[in-house]
């Protein structure tokens, strides 16, 4: 039972990676013109049991994703999050799955 629970989570880890790729349309989030590659968890995994849920992650390029970590993560929580909830707001084919999720 547990190892299925396990693959379970793998699943919505792997969907909701897809949904914030999506939902940036492939570009980072801070520098739009820049392509994004790096799923960045805005509460990191050390401090989050459930880091991936959706609206903990943010597509970021190379760049923005090594500044982040350089000044600190905690300095870009704020405005990471707000990017991630609006980016997510605007999909409405996603609005049925972040409610599902949330609820």
């Amino acid at each position: 039972m547990g190892c299925m629970k396990n693959m379970d989570i793998s699943l919505v880890k792997a969907t909701n990676r897809e949904i914030v790729i999506k939902a940036f349309k492939g570009r980072c989030a801070l520098n739009p013109a820049h392509p994004g590659s790096h799923v960045h968890e805005i509460i990191p995994r050390s401090l989050k049991k459930d880091w991936w849920v959706l609206g903990n992650q943010v597509l970021l390029c190379p760049e923005c994703h090594d500044k982040i970590h350089r000044n600190g993560t905690k300095n870009y929580v704020d405005k990471l999050t707000e990017l991630i909830w609006a980016k997510l707001s605007q999909q409405p084919t996603l609005q049925t799955h972040i409610n599902k999720t949330v609820s």
